[in-house]
């Protein structure tokens, strides 16, 4: 217990936002003058980390890890930092869930395929409705509305604080009615070179994708314990999921199993929270609001250690609650040393 009087201060810290300009001469309407146009790109910055954006657009088009110098993004079309992708079958062609499964339980009782070889049509948000940035002393937070195919609501929220080496991702969404099967995507298009590695968490263990799995084992997707990572020579970059486990390495892979991952670079890093692809007891639509929260974090290294430490603070953040009542004094009581 601390009284207030004898909380320390905050330290100083660097966390601005700013607008930066630039000129660009271009010539427009075909008329041989050229005009100068002011560009401007939106940047948020902490000793940590540079974000730039586009006011226009609110897309992200890099995130620099100033600790180490380098750039983490390598953005594609419609692809920026947590973009969001939607991936269904295509109706026209084959529709449901024979698109990509048919199911034949004479095949399953010995483990033949079943799956089909299927083209999915993925889709990302169309329009930009509001776009706004929060500011206070302790957090910096860039919040965008879009628009998406499949979306009734779609809300998200960048967190950048002060010190803090975790970039904090919040989305609230809510899907349209639709049975079809689909998944749903936060995708990370990171800047790493070919033959990056990956590792996530299981069961209380660090597992190095590929390397340390069983022959036979899921590689197209895993269910994570706290974490997924990536990272190359260079450094790394580590998904924290605290409430959605699934993820994919590399690049979209719902399919037919794979005996390894393609390891090409500027590779996809994606959370999977959403998808209605199965025949199981879950009902296939998925009614109300969601909310969801993810933390991206830099390292040197794919560190076990560092990685775990990470995943399980995001996870159970320390609790602090104002004490009014009682009269206990500053300092009494204990916890169990156990």
């Amino acid at each position: 217990m601390i009284p207030l009087d004898e909380l320390p201060s905050p330290p100083a810290t660097a966390l601005v936002h700013r607008l930066d300009d630039d000129a660009v001469e271009r010539r427009e309407l075909n008329r041989a003058l050229i005009a100068n146009h002011a560009r401007r790109t939106g940047v948020i910055e902490s000793s940590l980390y540079r974000v730039s954006y586009e006011p226009s657009s609110g897309q992200i088009v890099s995130l620099v890890d100033l600790a180490r110098d380098r750039e983490l993004l390598a953005p594609r079309p419609g692809i920026d930092l947590f973009g969001v992708v939607r991936e269904r079958a295509d109706g026209l062609s084959a529709n449901g869930r024979y698109a990509y499964y048919q199911r034949d339980l004479d095949h399953e009782k010995v483990d033949l395929s079943c799956w089909q070889e299927w083209a999915p049509v993925r889709e990302t948000p169309t329009r930009l409705l509001e776009f706004e940035i929060h500011e206070s002393p302790t957090r910096i937070t860039l919040e965008r509305r879009l628009q998406a195919p499949g979306f009734r609501r779609l809300i998200q929220r960048l967190s950048i604080l002060p010190d803090d080496p975790i970039i904090r991702f919040e989305a609230e969404l809510e899907l349209e009615p639709d049975p079809e099967p689909q998944g749903i995507y936060f995708a990370l298009p990171l800047a790493l070179a070919a033959d990056w590695a990956a590792c996530f968490d299981s069961a209380g263990e660090t597992i190095r994708l590929d390397d340390d799995q069983l022959p036979g084992a899921c590689r197209n997707w895993a269910a994570v314990e706290t974490m997924a990572a990536m990272g190359d020579e260079s450094g790394a970059v580590a998904l924290l999921c605290p409430d959605a486990p699934l993820v994919q390495f590399g690049g979209f892979h719902f399919g037919a199993p794979v005996e390894a991952i393609e390891r090409t670079a500027d590779p996809l890093l994606l959370a999977w929270p959403i998808n209605n692809y199965w025949d199981t007891n879950f009902p296939r639509l998925q009614h109300g609001r969601i909310r969801l929260r993810y933390g991206l974090v830099a390292l040197d290294w794919l560190d076990r250690d560092a990685l775990r430490k990470h995943g399980e603070t995001f996870r159970q953040p320390v609790l602090t609650w104002p004490v009014t009542t009682n009269g206990q004094a500053p300092g009494s009581g204990s916890l169990p040393a156990e």
